[in-house]
C-alpha cells in the first residue's frame, strides 16, 4: 500500500457553536480542557489521472463519512488575543468507488476505498456573547494520509492498491 501525503493549511472559517456546560458562564469554561467528538458525512471530488497520454482515468466517489476527535485547553487569554483554544485532532474519512470511467466510459464492477487519516492542529477565538451561543472563527494547519486500496474492475480487481 501506498501512501501519499501533504500538507493541508486550512482558511479561517466562521462557525457558531453552543457551550455543553450546565452553566451560561462563559468565564466558567477558561482554564479548563475541552475535547470534542464530531461525526459526518463526507463529499470527495472526482479525481483524473492518466496511464499515457491518451488514456484518462476519472475515479467518482459514493458519500462517505468522516470522523474526528479533538482534545484541548481554553487558555482564556493567550499572547495579546482573549478567549483562545488551542487543541489538537485527529479524523478519518471514508469513501468507497462509484465508478471508474477510462476514456470516458464507465466500467462494470468498479471497486476501491479511499481512506484518509488527518492529523490537524488547531487554534480558536471565541466572542463572549454572554449567553450559551458562543460565535467563533479558527485555522489549522495539518497533514493527511490518503490509501487507495483495492481500485480496479472485475477484469483486475486490483489495479492500483
Amino acid at each position: 500500500m501506498k501512501k501519499l501525503s501533504h500538507l493541508s493549511v486550512l482558511a479561517a472559517v466562521l462557525c457558531a457553536g453552543s457551550s455543553a456546560y450546565a452553566d451560561s458562564g462563559f468565564l466558567n469554561r477558561v482554564n479548563k480542557p475541552y475535547i470534542s467528538l464530531n461525526a459526518g458525512m463526507n463529499m470527495v471530488d472526482n479525481t483524473d489521472f492518466n496511464f499515457s497520454t491518451t488514456t484518462n482515468v476519472e475515479n467518482e466517489y459514493d458519500d462517505g463519512y468522516v470522523i474526528t476527535g479533538e482534545a484541548g485547553y481554553n487558555f482564556g487569554k493567550f499572547a495579546f488575543i482573549d478567549n483562545v483554544k488551542l487543541g489538537f485532532e485527529i479524523g478519518y474519512l471514508q469513501n468507497e468507488i462509484d465508478v471508474h470511467n477510462i476514456g470516458g466510459a464507465a466500467q462494470a464492477g468498479s471497486t476501491g476505498d479511499l481512506n484518509t487519516l488527518t492529523f490537524l492542529a488547531n487554534m480558536y477565538h471565541e466572542f463572549d456573547t454572554g449567553t450559551r451561543f458562543v460565535p467563533y472563527y479558527g485555522v489549522g494547519v495539518g497533514i493527511a494520509m490518503v490509501e487507495a486500496d483495492g481500485f480496479g474492475v472485475s477484469a483486475a480487481p486490483t489495479a492500483l492498491d
